[in-house]
């Protein structure tokens, strides 16, 4: 039986393709990176989210890991739009199902796994141990494209009730705004409805090496009002599903 049997999936309004305003290794810098997938398992947040971990691997080597969480608390894989009502798949849900279409050719609503031993690190024992996990043994070593931003943050620590919130402190982090094919660079939607590979593109031409997105919450000290959304794939997570 697999982690993600029994998701509360349901029938979404499919997120659009736009373009946009873990470890990351060598991954340091706004771009497209060819890679493969080294490797790719479930994970559970100590609130009860479920997530992917995804290993990906460049030519040269550098890795980078990369979290996505596909479910809230009590395995909904949606979120109940505030301004609409309507029903919403969560941003990490959405980036999930664009990878396994991507890399799989399958049209499903969820990846399967398998239980694995596998290596991984431990911080308790400070080194790598064998783990089992609920392995997506289908990605594996498959090649995918993808494209990143370089992001400046806050920080998150726990406050007093348990709750993760933004500290003044900063750092500079990597995230996956798209994944595209890695022959046509072309998007899950773009495949889908045989459009042309227009976002990978226009994407690159809009983001150059040097891009920041600035993501933070306090600056100098002040919090700031909010952040603004750059159009990517990772939309606000309405759900505190970190810890």
């Amino acid at each position: 039986m697999s982690l993600f049997d029994g998701l509360d999936i349901q029938d979404c309004k499919q997120v659009e393709d736009r373009i946009g305003g873990g470890s990351y290794a060598k991954f340091d810098t706004t771009g497209s990176y060819d890679v493969i997938i080294k490797m790719a398992y479930a994970t559970v947040a100590e609130s009860g989210a479920i997530g992917v971990v995804t290993i990906f691997e460049r030519e040269d080597g550098a890795t980078l890991t990369n979290t996505e969480w596909v479910t809230n608390k009590v395995k909904q894989t949606y979120y109940i739009d505030t301004k609409t009502g309507e029903k919403k798949y969560l941003a990490g849900y959405n980036s999930i199902m664009s990878l396994d279409r991507i890399v799989t050719k399958k049209d499903r609503k969820m990846p399967t796994t398998e239980k694995k031993t596998i290596k991984l690190w431990d911080r308790t024992a400070g080194k790598e141990i064998p783990q089992e996990k609920e392995v997506i043994v289908d990605w594996l070593n498959k090649p995918v494209t993808i494209m990143i931003h370089k992001v400046l943050k806050n920080k998150s620590a726990k406050d007093d009730t348990g709750k993760y919130v933004d500290t003044p402190e900063e750092v500079e982090t990597i995230a996956i705004q798209h994944y595209v094919d890695a022959v046509t660079k072309k998007t899950k939607n773009e495949i889908i409805s045989g459009a042309e590979a227009s976002i990978y593109t226009k994407w690159n031409d809009k983001f150059k090496s040097d891009y920041v997105s600035d993501k933070r919450t306090i600056k100098d000290g002040v919090g700031t009002a909010s952040i603004q959304n750059d159009g990517s794939i990772k939309e606000d997570n309405p759900f505190n599903i970190e810890g």
